[in-house]
């Protein structure tokens, strides 16, 4: 009997710590279900999704770039420039319009991959100097204007069963990423990059292409994500998704990445963002402050980081003794 505790103890250990914002996940779910009746209706959780669908895109491509160990800065103002090149561009027929929103964002990602991978360039400085790059051309395309266009208002009509389109791909492309995680070298070679990326050079990974796809591959999810936001709103302007960043940023440390990279998941965003999806949802179904949404954000946050700072410095520790 003893035995067989002692040998469910490591793995109830191991399963908490793979996977923690699951546990986070379900530990808040169930306690928000009893702060509100209308929080576990059916039309109030298909909400919750659409409301986080688009940034849960952007913070698919945000994974790539810190499991590398890098940040992504520019991807709200990615979303925002694409909005307006593709709203622009609808005269000219939904497949231009397409084809130069998704190239907008890869030139993005490209550049920012080339000046982080090739240049050496600091990722933070690289990325927040696009972000204004990008959001000053879509400003001055328009001189500061909304861009309107009805061209992508379809796409918010398709739903599978009850579940709109938007929060379809975005569980779709999660999952597909998180299985080409485990399968896709490329992919792979994200974690080993993030890990120690001299050793992952010695041992034949292509470095500089790894970062490169990183963050082109971040660049198009937020192109992606443009595409949803003109059929939801209808409209593309160079302010939008000006809190982007930060909320990609969060989903992807709560949901487990580690800001050294090296460690984290894709299903572990999606479950990061959840708690900030149900966090914000029953904070408005309670009529509590607005501005509590971003005091728990920035709590949890310096919690993670300040745990995976601690313990990151205990592995150095124990390396050296």
């Amino acid at each position: 009997m003893k035995a067989n505790i002692t040998r469910t103890l490591p793995s109830a250990k191991a399963f908490l710590r793979d996977n923690t914002s699951l546990v986070m996940f379900v530990f808040l779910f169930v306690c928000v279900s009893f702060m509100s009746p209308t929080f576990l209706t059916g039309s109030n959780l298909i909400n919750v999704l659409m409301q986080n669908a688009i940034i849960g895109l952007l913070a698919i491509g945000q994974t790539m770039v810190i499991l590398t160990g890098g940040i992504d800065l520019s991807v709200g103002a990615t979303l925002a420039l694409t909005t307006m090149v593709s709203a622009m561009s609808a005269a000219w027929g939904l497949l231009p319009s397409l084809i130069l929103g998704l190239a907008t964002g890869m030139i993005i990602g490209m550049l920012n991959g080339f000046l982080v991978a090739k240049v050496k360039m600091v990722p933070f400085i690289v990325t927040l100097a696009t972000m204004g790059i990008g959001r000053g051309i879509a400003a001055l395309m328009t001189n500061g204007t909304h861009q309107m266009t009805d061209a992508y208002r379809f796409v918010s009509d398709w739903y599978v069963g009850p579940i709109p389109c938007v929060v379809v791909t975005w569980l779709v492309v999660t999952l597909l990423f998180q299985w080409l995680l485990k399968r896709n070298t490329t992919i792979r070679h994200m974690l080993a990059v993030g890990g120690d990326e001299e050793t992952a050079h010695l041992a034949g990974v292509a470095t500089q292409r790894t970062k490169f796809l990183a963050y082109t591959l971040s660049g198009a999810l937020s192109s992606l994500g443009a595409f949803f936001y003109l059929s939801r709103l209808g409209h593309g302007y160079y302010a939008i998704g000006s809190s982007y960043n930060m909320d990609s940023i969060a989903a992807v440390i709560i949901g487990g990445t580690s800001v050294f990279g090296g460690k984290g998941s894709f299903v572990g965003t999606m479950f990061g963002l959840l708690i900030l999806g149900v966090l914000e949802n029953i904070i408005n179904l309670t009529n509590m402050s607005v501005y509590m949404k971003d005091a728990f954000k920035g709590v949890i946050i310096l919690a993670i980081i300040l745990f995976n700072v601690t313990r990151r410095n205990r592995q150095l520790r124990s390396k050296k003794l």
